[in-house]
């Protein structure tokens, strides 16, 4: 097998529930593990936030439909746009959002006139839940919720409360029917998670010591995002250096026993490499993969093929959005949490997002919220056009009016276009 060919993926039907990275960053926003530095970020109630427009996409022979949600009572706002959002999950009928404080927001979905999302107040106290350590990760499967520290303990939920406290660490991601998992961190050891009514009991998985050249077992170097999809586990990250010199970034598909079966990755210049691998996630008709660096969702086939990518800037509305994590629901709908910075101010905005026909299920959007974003669309575009009438206008009303040299002779137009450019034009910064 070549290391960096794209293999034939299989099984790749059912749902993830679970899914995201290991927060992979900007240069100046990460350590070399890919891990934030900048501050944490509050969720507070702002008013004033005007919600983005957000553009429907065409790709891999799909139509893919966009909506913002809005959130009832409450908006993210906080001062970076890194650590606004640190995942994602669906639960029945829920969306929960871990947040850079360490909280958990728990949210009841609404579609039927528009994405709405309505805090969960018999959830923990009034839709939010705080944990003795900070929860920077969140996974759902079959009722069962688990909210991670990564470096230290999770937390097991079960309804509208703690359970109890597992021991185990990392990002932990549960299988469809929230009886195991794997908790992956960085370049430590993956392990196997199971959970019981009570308790929970870890075992080293398949990848172990990843920091360790002389003791490391399996292909990684390092992990950054993992999901299960029925028996099987997607884990991206970086290849080590004895599997790879050039230590690329590829998604392995293994075995719940730890038996790779699949690999997927760049194979040449039409196919983009990974940035970073962010979130992996089940797609029509094959995996659906996020690279927040490069703002971009890359799609490929259950054969492994690359088949097309969507711009997440342009798709969200968004000038320069970090998107952390996505997660989908039983029914197709794949929800995405993004940040931006709010233009003219320090500060940064979240926004969750419902997106529909990227995956197998009934999710549409509904008519009613089709309409609301056909008329932001036009609303955007009419000033343009009216800037434009009204500069025509003007220009037309100085061609008329008599100059203060009417009596001179008119120009025969041989200086039109024959400058020599003396006046050069000045060179901008390039933005960087």
């Amino acid at each position: 097998m070549s290391r960096l060919s794209l293999f034939t993926l299989t099984a790749l039907t059912g749902t993830i529930l679970a899914c995201g990275g290991l927060m992979g960053g900007d240069e100046d926003g990460t350590t070399a593990d890919g891990t934030t530095t900048d501050g944490t970020t509050g969720a507070v109630a702002d008013e004033g936030v005007e919600l983005p427009i957000p553009v429907d996409q065409n790709v891999a022979g799909r139509k893919v439909e966009v909506e913002v949600c809005a959130i009832s009572g409450h908006t993210f706002t906080g001062d970076s746009t890194m650590s606004m959002f640190k995942s994602v999950a669906v639960d029945g009928k829920r969306v929960l959002v871990a947040t850079g404080e360490g909280e958990v927001y728990a949210f009841n979905m609404s579609s039927d006139e528009g994405c709405t999302l309505t805090l969960a107040t018999e959830f923990g106290e009034e839709g939010v839940m705080t944990f003795e350590r900070e929860a920077e990760w969140v996974s759902a499967g079959n009722g069962t919720v688990v909210a991670a520290n990564g470096i230290s303990e999770s937390y097991v939920l079960r309804g509208d409360s703690k359970a109890y406290t597992c021991d185990a660490d990392g990002y932990i991601e549960l299988a469809s029917d929230g009886r195991w998992g794997i908790a992956p961190w960085v370049n430590s050891t993956v392990e196997k998670v199971t959970f019981g009514a009570n308790s929970c009991s870890s075992e080293p998985w398949v990848l172990q010591n990843l920091s360790n050249d002389d003791s490391r077992m399996g292909p990684f170097s390092s992990v950054y995002a993992s999901a299960i999809i029925n028996d099987l586990v997607y884990v991206g990250g970086s290849l080590a250096k004895s599997e790879d010199p050039d230590e690329s970034k590829v998604i392995i598909a293994f075995t719940a026993s730890g038996k790779e079966v699949a690999r997927i990755a760049s194979t040449g210049e039409d196919i983009p490499n990974f940035g970073w691998i962010h979130a992996v996630n089940a797609c029509k008709p094959g995996l659906c993969v996020l690279d927040s660096n490069f703002r971009r969702m890359t799609l490929w086939g259950d054969d492994g093929a690359y088949l097309g990518q969507i711009d997440l800037k342009e798709m969200l509305g968004l000038n320069y959005p970090w998107i952390n994590d996505f997660a989908l629901g039983s029914d197709g709908a794949v929800w995405i949490v993004a940040a931006n910075d709010r233009e003219g101010s320090e500060l940064a905005d979240g926004f969750i997002y419902r997106v529909t026909g990227l995956s197998d299920g009934p999710a549409q959007r509904s008519l009613v919220s089709t309409d609301k974003m056909r008329k932001a669309l036009k609303d955007r575009k009419a000033p343009k056009g009216a800037a434009k009438a009204r500069l025509r206008r003007e220009v037309d009303v100085r061609k008329a009016a008599p100059s203060d040299n009417s009596e001179a002779p008119k120009s025969k137009g041989k200086g039109k276009g024959k400058g020599k450019g003396k006046g050069k034009k000045k060179k901008g910064k390039k933005k960087r």
